[in-house]
Parts: structure tokens; C-alpha cells; sequence
């Protein structure tokens, strides 16, 4: 899904060149809105191959190996520490009480990395909605996919 969506990208910019320079950000010679991008494309998830490609449409280029140099300066690292499990339970808690009521653990945790920028994993927000919201988990759990078993038919032979 990512990867079709970097092309789509690149395909909207390459086809509107002319009006592209006028909404991107000055970031040639800006070395902290460099990193700055950089860090929010690893933030948001991306590989670095991506990354890489992503910020060559804003007009800095840059090797794989470079971007690896850059990242390590900025300390930004796919597996960091954990946030804290208090500040989690109070998103949730907040969210809960909002328009994030409706949403499973995956989105959950989807919206605590993106709009709060927290570091957890999909278990923790599991554990937590199921603690705060047990009736919402049971709700959405009845929707889920149910897997079949297949049996293979054993073939009756007929005798003659």
C-alpha cells in the first residue's frame, strides 16, 4: 500500500513540474528543515529506501548510505524506547472519550504514533483498550473474520 502510494506521489509531481517548486519547502542549504523531513518521513514509518526517494521530490538528494549517516547523527532509530505506559493510558483514555471510540487497536495505534508521537507496541494499546473499553473490543471482536477448516472429502469407492 505504501509503495503505490510513493508512486502516485511521484506521479503527481512529476506531471505538475511547473506548479511543484512553488509548494515545497526551502530545504536546499537548510540543514535542520533537512532533518526535520527526514525525521518525520522515518517517524511516519517509511523505509529508507523510501525515505530516500521521498525526499528527492522535495529536492535533496542524497545516497541510501548518507541518509543512514544522517539518521544515526539525529539518534533516530526504527526501535526506540518505549513511551511511557501512564501518558499511553491517558491518551486512550482520551480518545475514548471522543471520536476514538470506534476505533480498533490497530488504528488506535496508529493515531498514538502519528498524532501523538508516542513509541509503543500493538499489544500494549490491545491490553489497554480491552482493560478501558471491554464492551467496544467484544463489539468489534464479533465482526471479525471467521477462518474455516477445510476438509478434504475422502472419495467412496464404489465396488463393482
Amino acid at each position: 500500500m505504501k509503495i503505490c502510494s510513493i508512486f502516485l506521489l511521484a506521479a503527481i509531481f512529476t506531471t505538475s513540474r511547473g506548479m511543484l517548486p512553488h509548494y515545497l519547502p526551502a530545504t536546499r542549504g537548510n540543514a535542520l528543515a533537512q532533518d526535520k523531513l527526514i525525521e518525520t518521513y522515518i517517524n511516519l514509518g517509511f523505509a529508507a529506501q523510501e525515505t530516500v526517494f521521498l525526499a528527492s521530490v522535495h529536492g535533496l538528494c542524497f545516497s541510501l548510505r548518507h541518509l543512514k549517516r544522517i539518521l544515526r547523527r539525529l539518534g533516530c532509530r526504527r526501535r526506540r524506547f518505549q513511551s511511557n505506559l501512564d501518558e499511553i493510558v491517558q491518551v486512550v483514555q482520551g480518545e475514548l472519550r471522543g471520536s476514538g471510540s470506534l476505533l480498533g487497536y490497530r488504528a488506535m495505534h496508529q493515531r498514538l504514533v502519528n498524532h501523538y508521537g508516542l513509541v509503543t507496541t500493538r499489544d500494549v494499546v490491545r491490553h489497554v483498550l480491552k482493560v478501558f473499553d471491554p464492551e467496544g473490543v467484544e463489539h468489534r471482536s464479533r465482526h471479525r473474520l471467521r477462518r474455516r477448516v477445510y476438509r478434504r472429502l475422502r472419495q467412496i469407492e464404489t465396488f463393482q
